[in-house]
């Protein structure tokens, strides 16, 4: 969930589009991993904020950290657009992308 802030005046429904863009990694961030690439906030009259809502979808096996930038666009209904108007997010790492050592307890060496 990421939250968008209306400041200034408050009149009026207003609309933003956003859009995912420049996904980065080492490895690559697939596009699969969201389940929206893009969408419209809607914000009615004399409220402040809301959110975006992005569903990630989930990956069987050990990933690394992924980012992605979720951009706001052209605002309708008179508003214009404030600073910041990109947020980074990171999907944290899942599971153990690198491998775990650990020592065999149960060997006997002798």
């Amino acid at each position: 969930r990421i939250e968008v802030l209306r400041t200034g005046g408050l009149n009026g429904l207003q609309t933003v589009p956003w859009r995912i863009e420049g996904r980065r990694t080492s490895q690559g961030f697939s596009i699969n991993d969201t389940m929206v690439l893009e969408g419209i906030v809607t914000i009615p009259s004399g409220q402040e904020a809301t959110e975006i809502v992005i569903g990630l979808n989930t990956n069987d096996g050990d990933e690394i950290a992924e980012s992605f930038d979720v951009v706001l666009l052209r605002p309708s209904g008179g508003s214009s657009l404030g600073s910041p108007a990109r947020a980074v997010v990171t999907i944290e790492t899942n599971g153990s992308p690198h491998g775990v050592f650990k020592f065999d307890c149960f060997s006997r060496y002798g």
